[in-house]
């Protein structure tokens, strides 16, 4: 970590291109169960995206809060491939082979 970072001082701010990238990823419907279970946060723009990466660098506890809530969301979706198949095994075999 930079001293820069380790003193609090803002980072300089993402590329707008970045932001755009972020922005994205943050609509999408997975993106928002991440943050309404508190680890992520959503940021309209590369400044804010900023201010959050500087919260998260100079706050342990923060950190832990939402990686925790991460491993936690990474836990309750663990095995849904094998379920969404379950579901569409019995679709599927209404359809002859081809």
């Amino acid at each position: 970590m930079s001293d820069e970072i380790k003193k609090g001082v803002t980072p300089p701010p993402v590329k707008a291109s970045d932001a755009d990238v972020i922005a994205y990823v943050a609509s999408t419907r997975g993106a928002i169960g991440y943050v309404s279970a508190g680890a992520a946060v959503p940021v309209d723009d590369a400044q804010e995206l900023a201010e959050a990466a500087a919260a998260l660098l100079s706050n342990p506890s923060l950190r832990q809060e939402r990686g925790d809530a991460a491993r936690r969301i990474v836990a309750e979706n663990r095995g849904a491939l094998q379920r969404l198949m379950g579901l569409l095994e019995p679709l599927l075999a209404e359809f002859p082979d081809s």
